[in-house]
C-alpha cells in the first residue's frame, strides 16, 4: 500500500503549508494596499503643493486671474478639481479687507460652480459692509478718543498746537478695535474656507 500523508488539523504538513500560503497571500495583499494608500497620499500631497503654490503666486502678483485659470487648465484633468479646491481654500485663508477683491476674483477663476459663485458674492457683500462699518466705527472712535484726550490735556493746561498731533492709531482703543475687527473678519474667512474645503 502506498504511504499516505497525514492531513490532520493538529499540525499535519499539508494543511500547515496551505495556511502559510494563505497568510503570505493576505500579507502581500495588505502590503499592496498600503503601497496604494501611500501612493494616493503622496499624489494628494503633490496636488496640495501645486494648489498652494498657484495661490501664493497669484497673491504675489506673479499670476493674473487669467494666468491662474490657464495654469489650472494645464493640470491633468483628473487632478484639476483637487488643485482648484486646494488653491481656492489657500486663497480664502489669506482674505483681508485690503485684498478681498483679488482673493475672491482668484477663487472665482478657479471654481466655476454656481454654489461657489453665490458664496463669493455673499463674501464680497460681507466684506464691503464690514469695510464701511469699520471706517464708520474708526471715525467715531477716533473722534471720541480725540475729545477725551484734548479734555484731559486741557485739565493739565496743555492746548493749542501742542495737541494737533494726537495719534489715535497709537492708542489702546485703536488696538482693541483692531482685535474686534480681526475677529469679525476671521469669522468671514473661516466660513468661506470651510465651504471651499468641502
Amino acid at each position: 500500500m502506498p504511504a499516505r500523508h497525514k492531513c490532520s488539523r493538529k499540525g499535519g504538513t499539508p494543511l500547515g503549508k496551505i495556511k502559510s500560503a494563505l497568510e503570505i497571500a493576505l500579507e502581500r495583499g495588505r502590503q499592496v494596499a498600503e503601497q496604494v494608500g501611500e501612493r494616493n497620499e503622496w499624489e494628494e500631497q503633490q496636488l496640495r503643493v501645486v494648489g498652494e503654490n498657484l495661490a501664493r503666486r497669484y497673491l504675489a502678483d506673479e499670476l493674473t486671474t487669467w494666468d491662474l485659470a490657464a495654469q489650472l487648465e494645464r493640470q491633468p484633468e483628473k487632478a484639476r478639481g483637487a488643485v482648484a479646491k486646494t488653491a481656492s481654500a489657500a486663497l480664502a485663508k489669506e482674505l483681508r479687507l485690503d485684498n478681498y477683491a483679488k482673493v475672491l476674483e482668484g477663487v472665482q477663476a478657479l471654481r466655476k460652480e454656481e454654489a461657489v459663485t453665490r458664496w463669493v458674492e455673499e463674501t464680497r457683500r460681507a466684506c464691503q459692509q464690514f469695510q464701511s462699518e469699520q471706517a464708520r466705527e474708526e471715525q467715531e472712535a477716533a473722534e471720541r478718543w480725540s475729545q477725551r484726550e484734548r479734555a484731559e490735556l486741557a485739565k493739565r493746561g496743555i492746548g493749542g498746537t501742542a495737541v494737533i498731533g494726537l495719534n489715535f492709531k497709537a492708542s489702546p482703543e485703536w488696538h482693541r478695535l483692531r482685535r474686534v475687527w480681526e475677529e469679525r473678519l476671521a469669522e468671514i474667512r473661516k466660513r468661506l474656507v470651510e465651504f471651499l474645503e468641502q
